[in-house]
């Protein structure tokens, strides 16, 4: 394979948007998401002409840093609370800081679970930057009237395209870019769970409980032929 089938022969970058080749590409970053929502849901809202690519990163957090945090937000709010005008508008904001803050720390302590931040960016690609940016703007609208909040990655373009590639890449993004979630609002983004994997042509990877993973990756029946395993450590 030819050097310059690897890498770009140019690169261009600009606050709102990179140029590799003669494509312009801009990321949008999730800020908020539904209280229900999967993968392939956030998938299926975005045309498929766009010809978007969605890339997701989970990363563990220090429970113990994260509910000292979690505690002072909640003193601090509290405090603004007392003080604050009834009818400021930050009123509203605030309350909901203190809420979410609240139930945030009880299914820590109180439930046992864990917390991960999670970055997940999408990816808008066009040979014009008129139409990029139109491809940006409505996909922004789309997100929004399905309860899923996001914004431009401008300045940060680069890094979620580097992250987007099928290579190792530490994720450089700053942690105010993504969402903090608990155990079972990671799990539930995950599209579907299942104890039980024979594919009759496929290859042993290991167990899924006490069940045979047999998966054939290359099955006509599948979407795609990406796979993504998880497991902890000494899984089988």
């Amino acid at each position: 394979m030819k050097i310059e089938n690897i890498y770009p022969s140019s690169l261009q970058i600009k606050y709102d948007y990179i140029k590799v080749n003669n494509t312009y590409i801009s990321s949008i970053v999730i800020c908020e998401l539904a209280s229900k929502i999967d993968i392939l849901e956030i998938n299926k809202i975005i045309p498929a002409k766009l010809q978007s690519r969605i890339s997701i990163y989970v990363e563990k957090l220090d429970l113990h840093k994260e509910v000292k945090n979690l505690s002072k937000i909640i003193a601090e709010t509290g405090a603004e609370i007392k003080s604050i005008s009834p009818n400021q508008q930050d009123i509203d904001i605030i309350n909901k800081m203190h809420r979410e803050a609240i139930e945030l720390r009880k299914k820590i302590q109180i439930n046992s679970e864990e917390l991960y931040h999670i970055n997940i960016y999408i990816l808008l690609s066009d040979i014009f930057i008129d139409k990029l940016k139109m491809k940006v703007n409505s996909t922004i609208s789309w997100l929004y009237a399905s309860g899923i909040l996001s914004r431009v990655a401008n300045f940060r373009h680069e890094e979620a395209y580097l992250n987007s590639l099928p290579i190792y890449h530490k994720n450089v993004l700053d942690n105010k870019s993504g969402i903090n979630v608990t155990t079972s609002e990671l799990a539930y983004l995950i599209p579907y769970v299942t104890d039980s994997i024979f594919d009759k042509n496929g290859i042993m990877y290991g167990f899924v409980g006490n069940s045979v993973c047999i998966y054939d990756i290359f099955s006509k029946t599948n979407m795609n032929y990406n796979m993504c395993i998880l497991g902890s450590s000494r899984s089988r």
